[in-house]
């Protein structure tokens, strides 16, 4: 059985690996990796990579003694603040920095570009998140229903009441009377006198 170095590229056995401290502690760190994530961490492992020399064992087990922690607790501290990251997160970041190799500054120094990445997907899938939530509340809700902001159409003007007082009753019996015996007809107070409504 023998090993490829993700780092370096060096065919070998594992008792050469093991032989030295450093590189030892690399490859069990390596094989302690998700294994779905394998093979992204041993590519993003080849960007810290000088550009004229190896990646030494011990640089490789100190970046993988900062990553795997992270990968594992399937979280980030990013700026002081604390984002989620599942697998699925490191899996399109690291992709997305080894496709674009060509555009970053190489060797990296440190994950800050990965952490970036990663927390823009966080906020990202928080505020898809809060928007869904919100429209839920504002549908399921009668406060946001449609039907509770539609405009009622107003109320019918009140009609007079009809006149039911004793001199509006006298009046009519009057000119009751009046039609009845052929007499003129009464003008109402404040109407025309000169208006007498004879009746032939």
């Amino acid at each position: 059985m023998k090993l490829v170095c993700p780092s370096c590229g060096y065919y070998g056995p594992p008792d050469a690996y093991m032989a030295d401290v450093a590189a030892s502690r690399a490859l069990l760190l390596a094989l302690s990796a998700p294994a779905p994530l394998a093979q992204q961490v041993q590519q993003y492992l080849r960007l810290f990579r000088p550009a004229q020399r190896a990646l030494s064992s011990s640089r490789a087990a100190a970046i993988l003694e900062d990553l795997l922690p992270m990968i594992l607790e399937a979280k980030i501290t990013w700026r002081g603040v604390i984002y989620p990251a599942p697998a699925e997160y490191w899996r399109e970041a690291m992709d997305e920095m080894i496709i674009g190799r060509d555009r970053l500054t190489l060797p990296l120094k440190s994950h800050g570009y990965l952490l970036t990445i990663i927390a823009g997907y966080a906020r990202k899938a928080d505020a898809a998140s809060e928007a869904k939530a919100h429209q839920t509340r504002a549908g399921n809700t009668p406060v946001g229903t449609s039907a509770a902001h539609q405009a009622f159409p107003p109320e019918p003007a009140a009609k007079p009441a009809p006149r039911s007082s004793r001199s509006a009753t006298a009046a009519g019996l009057q000119s009751l009377r009046a039609v009845l015996d052929g007499a003129p007809i009464p003008t109402p107070a404040g109407g025309d006198a000169g208006a007498t409504g004879e009746v032939k």
